[in-house]
């Protein structure tokens, strides 16, 4: 696989399951408590891709456009790994309120990334 097909790849897998996961919701309210865990748990991501693609258009491009281009490939199987274990996650019965399904996907991240530091 060559650097640009991955580079699309992982644009497509990082931004379509989001939105795939919003429509979803939309199209199946009563499966709203399992996606807000997943959405939770990616949230992290888009808001750093977010902000590396706001400071490559508005900052000085020559220090970002290799962020732009990188992060999307090197971030691939963090994010993949955070979405599959909020979508683990998002099989708990509890809690019940949605933004508090929200939070538990919020924080996977931050479990996921301590449990790998901790060489678990």
């Amino acid at each position: 696989m060559s650097d640009h097909s991955l580079f699309i790849f992982s644009v497509l897998v990082e931004l379509g399951l989001p939105l795939w996961v919003m429509a979803w919701c939309v199209a199946t309210p009563s499966i709203r408590p399992r996606a807000f865990v997943i959405l939770g748990a990616v949230i992290p991501f888009l808001l750093g891709y977010g902000y590396v693609v706001l400071q490559y258009f508005w900052g000085p491009a020559e220090q970002f456009q290799w962020a732009v281009w990188a992060m999307w490939s090197m971030s691939l199987a963090p994010f993949i790994a955070c979405a599959a274990g909020g979508w683990a996650l998002s099989w708990l019965p509890w809690p019940r309120p949605l933004i508090a399904r929200w939070l538990m996907g919020l924080v996977s991240p931050l479990a996921f990334g301590l449990l790998v530091v901790a060489g678990l």
